[in-house]
């Protein structure tokens, strides 16, 4: 049972290397979800960002975008061995309601098969995005979640602020009185909000101070005046984790690496 076990083990990193080896561009996404994009806002941008994990620099030739809307941008110099380049995808939603699905095509000196990369989304006006993202109720305020998610956080790396979008749903203003949380955890918000008003309220979350791996819950409180919900409670949850940089090209060849004889048994 042990050596099944061990063959196993082998055979998942066996094949981890030769995927590895079979992408020199290493993508962190080919396909990027704009989600829901107002149409009155203009534009958006998103940045695909690789890294070059072939033998030599590589040159990006040519990206062809599917439709004249998507703009697309990149890396003009050799991208160095270990070193990031990035592909860079505008999409402008005038008059194009809906949802929609463009392809970059990109070129490279280092080989033939060009490289696809998506971006997706649907396009709506304010009031739709406004109805459909702020769905949580809590007393007279509405959020897009009864929650605040940070996603990753690194303990060997400053405190992250994120910003969460929020709004006076009632007939009547409504006054911030103060917010409880942990010393790792700082809450920014209005000292007021009107009827209809919005504002960004502000989670910064110190994951050295809080010096715990993993994934991490933590509750919050936060009173107001609002007659419906006086004291609103929210939870916060984020991931920390050790941020490892990149290796450089003279680290990397020094790296050890693993080498198996096969990667398939027949």
């Amino acid at each position: 049972m042990r050596s099944t076990f061990l063959f196993l083990v082998f055979l998942i990193l066996g094949n981890q290397g030769f995927a590895q080896l079979a992408e020199p561009l290493f993508f962190k996404e080919k396909i990027h979800d704009f989600g829901e994009i107002i149409e009155a806002d203009g534009a958006v941008e998103f940045e695909f960002t690789f890294t070059n994990s072939s033998v030599r620099p590589v040159k990006i030739l040519s990206v062809q975008a599917s439709c004249g809307c998507t703009t697309p941008g990149w890396s003009a110099e050799p991208v160095a061995v270990g070193k990031t380049g990035f592909i860079k995808a505008s999409f402008d939603p005038k008059s194009r309601p809906g949802y929609f699905n463009k392809s970059l095509t990109v070129t490279t000196d280092l080989d033939k098969a060009p490289i696809v990369l998506q971006i997706k989304g649907s396009v709506v006006d304010k009031r739709t995005a406004t109805d459909r993202s702020l769905s949580a109720v809590n007393g007279n305020l509405r959020l897009k979640n009864n929650s605040f998610n940070l996603g990753k956080i690194y303990v060997n790396k400053p405190a992250v602020t994120q910003e969460f979008e929020i709004m006076n749903a009632g007939p009547v203003k409504f006054d911030f009185i103060k917010v409880e949380t942990p010393a790792y955890i700082k809450i920014e918000t209005p000292v007021s909000l009107k009827p209809a008003e919005r504002w960004e309220i502000k989670v910064t979350y110190d994951a050295k101070l809080r010096n715990q791996y993993g994934f991490l819950s933590d509750k919050i409180d936060v009173h107001t005046t609002d007659s419906m919900n006086p004291i609103k409670s929210f939870s916060v949850y984020a991931t920390a984790e050790e941020y490892f940089p990149l290796l450089t090209a003279a680290e990397q060849a020094k790296a050890p690496s693993l080498l198996i004889s096969t990667y398939a048994i027949d």
